[in-house]
């Protein structure tokens, strides 16, 4: 997810449930009037990682829009950042229980390996 002042913007999707976000998708942050706070909007705003296991029994996120359009509640995103900036998220969603250090390597190395070669990348290219 890429972070614009006013919303999330999706980069690119994948897995089983790639017919949920298709690039160039927005979700509006928080700073809208009406809406909830996004996952990845969190992980930018904190500069840290994110995992949400149950977002539907945590007071904080039962009102996300992914938990609530989508019922995608579990989460985990990591920032990408580029010189000191945040510019977006690499995250994996689920709408079931999920756990992201099942396998060898699981998702969730492989999503923090992501992470860096993303940032890898952006850098060479800033």
């Amino acid at each position: 997810m890429r972070s614009t002042p006013t919303h999330m913007v999706a980069v690119v999707s994948a897995g089983p449930k790639m017919d949920t976000y298709h690039p160039g998708d927005e979700g509006p942050k928080s700073v809208n009037a009406g809406c909830h706070k996004l996952y990845c909007e969190e992980v930018v705003n904190t500069r840290r990682p994110l995992h949400v296991p149950d977002a539907a029994a945590d007071p904080e996120w039962r009102l996300n829009e992914d938990l609530v359009q989508f019922g995608l509640g579990v989460y985990l995103g990591y920032p990408i950042e580029i010189e000191g900036e945040v510019l977006g998220t690499i995250c994996a969603l689920h709408n079931e229980p999920y756990d992201f250090d099942a396998g060898s390597p699981s998702l969730r190395m492989h999503l923090e390996d992501l992470k860096v070669a993303i940032q890898k990348d952006l850098a060479g290219v800033a």
